[in-house]
């Protein structure tokens, strides 16, 4: 299967990012890689699901300690707890923000994605402000998201 065939909305997807201004290629792992506001973000898709997207903002934050670890994983849950549809992760030691919903119209796309990162930008906030709280850090330093 070629990456553009990944779902039946794949290609649609790719060219409507186009239309809007973004250069997304698709990466070996068979997602649209795009960049926005200077953050690299991916388009996930499911060939057994092809209606599921999922909007993926990886590499916020790198976890240096054990005693840091409880901290973001405190202020991930305050964030996931009151904002709707994106999801806070940590995975291993990278935290990332994953905006996962259902297309079943292609033509809904850039509302879906404009509404993805609005949502994504909400919870970006909160858990900047949640771990200016409680971590003595430098945002700036430990942001990695190229």
């Amino acid at each position: 299967m070629s990456k553009s065939q990944t779902t039946p909305h794949s290609a649609v997807f790719c060219h409507q990012l186009e239309a809007e201004g973004y250069r997304p290629h698709w990466n070996e792992l068979d997602q649209l890689v795009f960049k926005r506001a200077g953050l690299t973000y991916l388009l996930r898709f499911d060939a057994l699901d092809p209606q599921f997207l999922e909007i993926v903002l990886p590499n916020l934050w790198t976890v240096t300690d054990v005693f840091e670890r409880s901290k973001v994983l405190f202020a991930i849950n305050e964030v996931n707890s009151v904002i709707k549809v994106v999801k806070l992760v940590l995975i291993e030691t990278c935290v990332r923000a994953n905006f996962e919903t259902f297309i079943a119209n292609p033509s809904d796309f850039g509302e879906v994605l404009q509404r993805g990162f609005n949502s994504i930008d909400a919870i970006l906030e909160r858990f900047t402000i949640q771990l200016r709280h409680d971590l003595p850090l430098s945002l700036e330093t430990t942001r990695i998201n190229d």
